[in-house]
């Protein structure tokens, strides 16, 4: 029992320390390889943010960057978009592909916002959830990207970093496991919550890759539980 419980302390105690190291690491190499699009930038409205996860989904966010900010020129705010006919929203959007699905979510979006907040986007999580299309992910990005609230933000490309890294279980729905947004939560760093956002899906984007991923370029190369077993095995 006593071997039992110091294995134990020691495989927490190097989780402790692979937690601590990760936000500095991810950051030193968001600094240097981070993707470069327009809205990162610049601080977004919550409108803003509502628009731009709407066009990010199933989309390669460099067809997104080609057209972001040309269609909030268009369409700067909810009742823009109440005002556009089917037809020529569909044909402003018709690069990204997909565009009768983000029409209608985009107009079902802008009804809602019209109708019970004169337009505005609410500033709660409670709220944000109630919106036509808004999900966890995208709630708390608004509340991060437009309001600097400490929250995670946990797609595909993030859990499969954090799982690879630390071991986790990751189910086919990462958005709605409690557990892993829970410990992303902890290790969230005071300043610069944004860059550890965007850095977590950069890494997973270009690095952390579902198929052939870089391992020997990635931050946590020497503490990567998959990455570990794979020199392991190989």
């Amino acid at each position: 029992m006593c071997i039992a419980r110091k294995t134990k302390k020691s495989t927490q105690n190097r989780l402790k320390k692979c937690e601590e190291l990760f936000a500095e690491r991810l950051l030193q190499w968001y600094k240097l390889k981070k993707r470069v699009f327009t809205w990162r930038k610049r601080i977004l409205t919550p409108y803003q943010v509502l628009v731009l996860e709407i066009m990010l989904q199933r989309t390669p966010a460099e067809r997104v960057n080609e057209l972001f900010h040309r269609f909030l020129k268009k369409y700067p705010d909810a009742h823009a978009i109440l005002r556009a006919s089917d037809e020529n929203l569909e044909s402003d959007i018709h690069t990204l592909g997909l565009q009768r699905r983000r029409r209608i979510l985009l107009k079902n979006l802008a009804v809602c916002l019209v109708e019970r907040y004169n337009g505005r986007v609410p500033i709660n999580e409670k709220e944000l959830l109630q919106l036509p299309g808004v999900g966890r992910y995208v709630a708390n990005a608004v509340l991060c990207y437009s309001h600097g609230k400490s929250v995670p933000l946990i797609d595909t490309n993030a859990a499969r970093v954090l799982g690879r890294v630390f071991g986790l279980l990751v189910s086919s729905n990462p958005s709605s496991d409690e557990h892993l947004w829970t410990f992303t939560q902890r290790m969230l760093p005071q300043m610069r919550v944004r860059e550890f956002n965007w850095a977590l899906i950069d890494l997973g984007a270009l690095i952390c890759r579902p198929k052939t991923p870089l391992c020997n370029e990635c931050p946590m190369f020497d503490r990567c539980l998959y990455a570990i077993s794979k020199r392991r095995l190989g």
